[in-house]
């Protein structure tokens, strides 16, 4: 019988933990990760009187806290995680 792999295609970090979390689960197995991309930060500005942010990931909240721009704005999240970080931040 062949052993069970785990292929995973998101960014190391992302898929390290997730690969870490299916193991404490489900026990060993192969993992393999062939990451498809990769998050660059880049600069980011925002309009001074944005009354609302829309995240679309964790990534994207992670950018607003390096660019250190204020959390007073109303946001929207695309996902709990998402939700959870911009919490988090402050939002």
């Amino acid at each position: 019988m062949q052993p069970t792999t785990l292929l995973l295609t998101r960014p190391r970090a992302v898929s390290e933990m997730f690969a870490k979390q299916v193991q404490d689960t489900v026990g060993p197995l192969q993992v393999l990760i062939a990451s498809l991309i990769e998050i660059e930060l880049l600069k980011i500005h925002a309009a001074p009187d944005a009354q609302t942010i829309v995240f679309t990931s964790r990534n994207g909240v992670l950018a607003w806290e390096r660019a250190e721009l204020p959390t007073e704005a109303r946001c929207y999240c695309v996902g709990q995680a998402t939700a959870d970080a911009a919490r988090a931040l402050g939002f």
